[in-house]
């Protein structure tokens, strides 16, 4: 195996768990955002029955994109306090779309 094809394999524990580094665009839509999205419908509308369950998964899919947006907002430089609060203010809609569902 040559050194570039080594240079392109990935380890997703890390990639779904460590925010640091940085990733592509193209591994961004692939491997975060597209199946992240896709997990979320998902978990909305096939455990409608079983909101405990769906709320589990999305908070199980909600470390894995803040990783993805950390990893990204690395690549234009962003400081990783402002990527989290960029984060932040991303969760103040998450947190109310649940409270408006619960009251």
């Amino acid at each position: 195996m040559s050194e570039n094809e080594n240079k392109y394999e990935i380890n997703y524990w890390t990639l779904y768990t460590s925010p640091r580094g940085r990733i592509p665009r193209s591994v961004f839509w692939k491997l975060f955002y597209l199946p992240l999205t896709l997990l979320s419908i998902w978990a909305e509308y096939s455990l409608d029955s079983l909101p405990l369950a769906s709320f589990l998964v999305i908070l199980l899919i909600l470390w894995p994109g803040m990783v993805g947006l950390i990893k990204r907002l690395h690549d234009i430089d962003v400081s990783f306090g402002r990527a989290m609060a960029w984060q932040a203010f991303g969760m103040l809609g998450f947190v109310a779309i649940f409270l408006g569902s619960v009251i």
